[in-house]
């Protein structure tokens, strides 16, 4: 399990409460059946998939659009919401996770950042949402 993540990833995750980091293995061991697990991840008592999301979808607005989306694509770069750390209540659905504007998927606070290659998924960094991508450790 422990080259699905970098070591960056270990250790920021080591602070996480029990709860959570429970939730985090979970779609670790998942990943281990490659990104189209990811893809179709769900959470007992829901029908919508976790969000999971390539981290090349950045605002077009912003003034370092194509920079950042640079930077995701030379990392390969993809985020599956993590459903935990609920601070302001504001996802009370679904154990840490709420369903999206459009209602298709769920999201959550914190977002898992992985990257993919050869099919192989490894795990970088936790972060809360809103994305920002520099602030992801790449190691």
């Amino acid at each position: 399990m422990q080259k699905q993540g970098s070591e960056h990833f270990w250790r920021k995750i080591k602070g996480f409460s029990k709860s959570s980091r429970s939730k985090i293995l979970k779609i670790v061991l998942e990943s281990k059946k490659g990104t189209a697990a990811l893809n179709n991840y769900q959470i007992p008592d829901s029908i919508l998939p976790v969000r999971n999301k390539n981290s090349e979808n950045v605002d077009k607005n912003d003034p370092d659009f194509i920079a950042k989306v640079k930077f995701a694509q030379a990392n390969n770069l993809w985020h599956i919401h993590a459903g935990f750390y609920n601070i302001a209540g504001e996802y009370p659905i679904y154990d840490g996770y709420k369903e999206s504007t459009k209602k298709v998927d769920l999201v959550s606070q914190w977002m898992l950042h992985y990257s993919v290659t050869n099919g192989s998924v490894k795990f970088h960094d936790a972060t809360t949402h809103p994305l920002d991508i520099y602030s992801i450790q790449i190691s």
